[in-house]
């Protein structure tokens, strides 16, 4: 067995530890801080095809009157190595600060998984996404895309146990849009335990933006909940 997978499966509690630890530092900060809780119910799950609906809860700390509720329909062709994936994304956002606005977002996208050694894994994945946001009031709506490409290494450990990180790219051709993700970063790591029905996740996710279109922008932290069926 690599001694990387044996320092995981030793340091899985230290690992929750420190993602608790960077969570409760970001509270002290003047960064932004939000929590997500999702869902996830397979309809279809096999060695071709998996489709799967999730509904998630996102809470905005930093402002009080932030909230956002969705729906998503993802799909997956299993290709052996390479995957086709598709969907929608719907979102509704709430904020007392601004107007609120409905999301509906259609996307396509390619996977690669590669074996690195034994239950070291290696994900890539990119994505188009075609962005309609419907804004309540007076407020001119806005359609737009977006291109997202993600770097995923995981490992599979015993007891049903899975350790990643991740680092992911969001690139806006739309510069004008006011959008928090302009040309962006982002960072997670996260752990996740299969049970016999069901499989629990929990991630923490750092979010860069880019300074010279956001200037005044504030870097984002969520920790995030899945339980998956």
């Amino acid at each position: 067995m690599p001694v990387a997978v044996r320092f995981l499966e030793f340091k899985i509690g230290k690992l929750l530890a420190v993602m608790a630890l960077l969570w409760a530092s970001t509270i002290q900060s003047q960064e932004n801080y939000f929590t997500t809780v999702s869902v996830k119910k397979f309809i279809m799950e096999s060695h071709k095809w998996q489709i799967n609906i999730v509904g998630h809860w996102k809470k905005f700390h930093s402002n009080e009157g932030w909230n956002r509720f969705g729906i998503d329909l993802n799909t997956r062709r299993i290709l052996n190595q390479w995957d086709l994936h598709g969907g929608v994304v719907s979102n509704n956002t709430i904020d007392k600060s601004e107007p609120d606005y409905w999301e509906l977002r259609p996307w396509l996208g390619i996977g690669l998984t590669n074996t690195i050694y034994g239950p070291l894994q290696f994900k890539q994945g990119f994505r188009f996404e075609w962005r309609n946001l419907i804004f309540s009031e007076s407020s001119n709506n806005k359609i737009t895309t977006r291109y997202r490409y993600k770097l995923e290494p995981f490992c599979e450990l015993k007891n049903q146990w899975q350790v990643h990180t991740s680092y992911e790219w969001y690139i806006l051709p739309n510069k004008d849009l006011g959008t928090r993700f302009v040309n962006s970063g982002e960072w997670g790591l996260g752990v996740a335990k299969a049970y016999p029905k069901f499989t629990v996740s929990l991630n923490y996710i750092k979010e860069w933006y880019n300074k010279e279109f956001q200037p005044d922008a504030s870097n984002g932290n969520t920790l995030a909940l899945t339980v998956a069926f």
